[in-house]
């Protein structure tokens, strides 16, 4: 061996969830079994490039962020040495293993040694790599790597037949019980944003204007929320959604039938034990376990909610145009949604129960109904146009005030700036009380940026009824009785308004 030999090592230390509390495995103990070798048995001359250590990550794959990290030394020359306690804290896979020892390190000139099961050294006993107990101890890790996979799945897959909760973080709304694993309780403050979300698109508030509200609320989108609770919840979105609520993410929370105590898991699951990508999985794989925690909101009104949505997609005739009143017009006597049929040149709508007799209900005229509908919605437009008025007075009053918040706080950044410059406060005051300073501002012209936007749009016309997509905004149903009498149930209002054919 050569005196003048420098080694650069890299000592790599892994250990997954599956290892459980074995000590003999440990993080710390890997580093003392490591550090008593490189002080007392290491053969050469060598200097510690850095530590390595992936905590609780499966070594099946060579996506692991410690792992990465040292891959990056040593393509830049920083690390010519790695050096682990055992294989398979290196390798679960065996494909990986052999590419790492035979190709990968070769090419960068790194020596690996592992200590033990088996011992190798590839720099002082290259032969190991290509002799036989290498290859054999890598398929039995990678075996065994197999085998513990398909029991923690078989785990968890238990668990979510039996109703408990498995995900690492809680839904938007709940949190995990602390006294109960597996078990979800209320997030107080949380569910309470989840109710009004209900209740604002039962009444046919769009998801996008309910997403306005809360952000002019100032109310924090769920990622965001999760991070201010103390959470380490990592997404990379959140930056870029600023911590601000998106349609997408009320449509969401609308859809999920958690929010009526109902757990459902299992809608993706991996590909592999090695390729651990995820892919959905249809419904019926899904474990759906119903009463496995408190509600936040009863099944009438996430029933009502996820109807609206479902009365928009039918309705169509073959050349898929949508009629303006299918899906809405229900009978009074079984209530039973009404069928729409055509004769004489006139449009009908009549309850599909009553050509087998199951049902006395009666018939309506598309037109007349039409009529009525359109008669009500004038008498609405001046009351909707003095509430919108109110309600931009409000916003743009509060707006204002943020506004001149804004330039208050800019004052005082330049007072701060003189009173450091002139040495009244120290450095470390300037430091301190800059940083809160920055971050009031940031937050305060992030709040009046979005609610400008939304200050600058002018008051709309109201859209004409006769629409499709406005008809469900306006009206949740049509009640029509055995003598022809008209009931609408309007969203806006929730509110029962009757009229006469």
């Amino acid at each position: 061996m050569k005196q003048d030999h420098l080694w650069n090592v890299a000592v790599y230390i892994r250990l997954s969830r599956e290892d459980g509390n074995d000590e003999s495995l440990s993080v710390e103990n890997q580093r003392k079994i490591i550090g008593t070798f490189l002080e007392e048995s290491f053969q050469g001359a060598w200097t510690l490039a850095g530590e390595f250590v992936d905590d609780g990550v499966t070594g099946t794959g060579a996506e692991r962020p410690g792992f990465q990290r040292m891959l990056r030394a040593i393509e830049e020359g920083r690390v010519n040495c790695v050096v682990c306690k055992t294989l398979s804290r290196a390798f679960r896979n065996y494909a990986d293993q052999g590419y790492f020892l035979e190709s990968y390190f070769p090419r960068f000139g790194v020596r690996f040694i592992s200590l033990g099961g088996p011992a190798v050294d590839s720099y002082l006993r290259p032969e190991a790599i290509c002799g036989y107990e290498v290859p054999i101890s890598g398929i039995m890790n990678d075996r065994y790597a197999c085998r513990t996979s398909a029991d923690v799945r078989n785990t968890l897959n238990m668990k979510r037949r039996r109703g408990e909760f498995i995900g690492a973080f809680a839904p938007y709304g709940y949190q995990k019980d602390m006294n109960c694993k597996g078990k979800l309780v209320i997030d107080k403050t949380a569910a309470e944003v989840v109710r009004n979300i209900f209740l604002w698109r039962a009444e046919n508030v769009s998801c996008q204007e309910i997403a306005r509200r809360l952000n002019f609320q100032g109310i924090l989108a769920p990622s965001a929320y999760k991070r201010q609770s103390g959470l380490r919840y990592q997404n990379p979105k959140l930056e870029a959604s600023r911590g601000l609520w998106s349609a997408r993410t009320i449509s969401q929370i609308l859809n999920n039938p958690v929010y009526i105590g109902t757990m459902v898991q299992g809608r993706q699951r991996v590909v592999s034990y090695k390729i651990h990508d995820r892919k959905a999985v249809g419904p019926e794989e899904w474990f759906v376990v119903e009463h496995t925690h408190p509600p936040i909101v009863d099944r009438e009104l996430f029933d009502q909610v996820n109807s609206l949505v479902q009365g928009k997609v039918k309705g169509k005739n073959s050349s898929q145009t949508r009629h303006l009143l299918s899906g809405l017009v229900y009978c009074g006597h079984c209530g039973q949604r009404m069928g729409r049929k055509t004769a004489k040149g006139h449009s009908y709508f009549a309850c599909r129960r009553r050509e087998g007799m199951e049902c006395p209900g009666s018939s309506i005229r598309e037109d007349q109904l039409e009529e009525l509908i359109c008669g009500l919605w004038e008498k609405l437009e001046e009351q909707d146009k003095g509430n919108y008025s109110v309600q931009r007075t409000q916003e743009e009053q509060l707006l204002r005030q943020k506004q001149k918040e804004l330039e208050r706080l800019k004052r005082i950044g330049d007072t701060l700036y003189l009173d450091w410059r002139t040495q009244v406060i120290s450095d470390e005051e300037y430091g301190r009380v800059r940083q809160r300073w920055k971050e009031r501002v940031q937050k305060l012209e992030c709040w009046c940026e979005q609610q400008g936007i939304y200050g600058q749009e002018e008051v709309k016309k109201q859209p004409d009824i006769l629409e499709r997509s406005n008809l469900v905004r306006f009206v949740r149903g049509i009640v029509i009785g055995q003598k022809g009498e008209v009931a609408l149930y309007l969203c806006a209002q929730n509110e029962r308004r009757e009229g006469s054919n």
